[in-house]
């Protein structure tokens, strides 16, 4: 049963989710046009888009430490008001470190919004919803993640400063209205065992951790050899967006209610069906027999991909509160694993297009799942207490 959050809490939170989501793609388009403004070189091109994760790295981690004295509507409303600014000063930069200097400032902020505000959603549902509030949070910023490259593509066409300034104000807006929202609660009612009895409960926090970045390797690797294989295959320039944005757009319908399956099922359970469904597929992805099985397999693999990371994140959290970690803390290590996890991927599956070919990257990939598979499926069995893993037990008991 579903807990009564305020629908403008949602939307608001919602926001600051996706505008985090669109940031950290939106300089992708427009990488071809600073790197003429601002003289950069390839590697510092390379430097430029990776500023933004190395930013969020620290926001996330830091806003964890700050949460321990801060509520999270505090954190959240400066940390929009940080991006707000940096956001629309970043245009006006005249040189290449000035610019660098502001994008990091830019993850910086949206680690910090996104550690704030999933600590406070997360607080507004029990810990057997977990699953649930995580799913509204990951669909919001799917749809960030799509939005990212509209943005710099308009900006492209109109100029960087319009589209940048209208995002930085809208960050504001989103601030003040955070303010204004009632203060978060502190703390929810969870339950530590003694402290001798915690083991079992990092080792599956730790199995959520890996599993969110290995699900951020193998995004890595899709968002990289996706529009890539499409393209080979003489598909029109803009048939990827289209199926990353159907891809968000089924997300956003099916997020809570995956949430609400790991819930049910577990997120042992429904994070091994996401790894299972990404390492058939992505062989048939490799293969690219064709335009249209292609695309429908990119599709399958983003939707399972969100999937798996609804899952991973929920047993991190929440095996890592139960077992005596702070919320805010796991909630940052969730976000700056599967960021890790991401690069990684697409790092790797660079060189792997480039030296081996599509088919071998992709079951790299597969391989990549399958062993991670097994290892959800160890822990799980011999790794720790039924009774502290398993969540179906728990809410048949409730």
């Amino acid at each position: 049963m579903s807990v009564p959050v305020s629908k403008g809490l949602l939307a608001v939170l919602g926001f600051a989710f996706a505008v985090e989501g669109a940031l950290y793609s939106a300089v992708t388009p427009i990488l071809p046009l600073l790197s003429r403004q601002l003289g950069m070189s390839e590697s510092e091109a390379g430097m430029m888009l990776s500023s933004y994760s190395a930013g969020l790295v620290a926001g996330a981690l830091l806003a964890a430490l700050i949460l321990r004295r801060l509520n999270s509507r505090t954190v959240a409303v400066a940390a929009l008001m940080l991006l707000a600014v940096s956001t629309m000063l970043f245009p006006w930069a005249l040189d290449y470190h000035a610019a660098l200097s502001l994008r990091l400032v830019q993850g910086f902020a949206g680690g910090s919004i996104w550690t704030a505000c999933i600590t406070w959603i997360l607080r507004l549902y029990p810990i057997e919803q977990r699953g649930e509030a995580l799913g509204l949070a990951v669909s919001p910023a799917v749809i960030g993640t799509i939005a990212g490259p509209a943005i710099g593509t308009v900006a492209v066409d109109v100029g960087i400063r319009g589209p940048y300034v209208a995002v930085g104000l809208l960050c504001l807006v989103a601030s003040v209205w955070l303010a204004r929202m009632p203060e978060p609660p502190r703390g929810g009612v969870v339950e530590i065992p003694e402290r001798g009895a915690r083991g079992p409960g990092r080792r599956l926090a730790v199995l959520g951790g890996v599993t969110a970045m290995v699900a951020g390797a193998l995004l890595g690797l899709v968002n990289l050899a996706g529009p890539l294989v499409l393209a080979r295959l003489g598909a029109a320039e803009r048939t990827a967006g289209v199926v990353f944005l159907l891809a968000a757009v089924v997300t956003v319908f099916l997020g809570r209610r995956m949430g609400t399956l790991v819930d049910r099922w577990g997120a042992a359970t429904t994070g091994s069906a996401a790894l299972v469904l990404m390492a058939i597929t992505l062989p048939l992805f490799g293969i690219a027999v064709g335009i249209v099985v292609t695309g429908l397999c990119l599709g399958v693999l983003l939707v399972s991909n969100n999937f798996c990371y609804i899952a991973a994140s929920a047993m991190l959290t929440r095996e890592g509160e139960r077992a005596g970690w702070s919320l805010s803390f796991v909630t940052a290590v969730a976000a700056t694993v599967w960021g890790t996890g991401e690069t990684i991927g697409a790092l790797a599956a660079g060189v792997g297009l480039h030296s081996t070919g599509t088919l071998p990257t992709a079951l790299a990939g597969s391989v990549t799942a399958l062993v991670m598979l097994g290892a959800v499926i160890v822990v799980t069995t011999f790794g720790c207490d039924p009774d502290v893993s398993s969540l179906q037990q728990e809410v048949a008991a409730s």
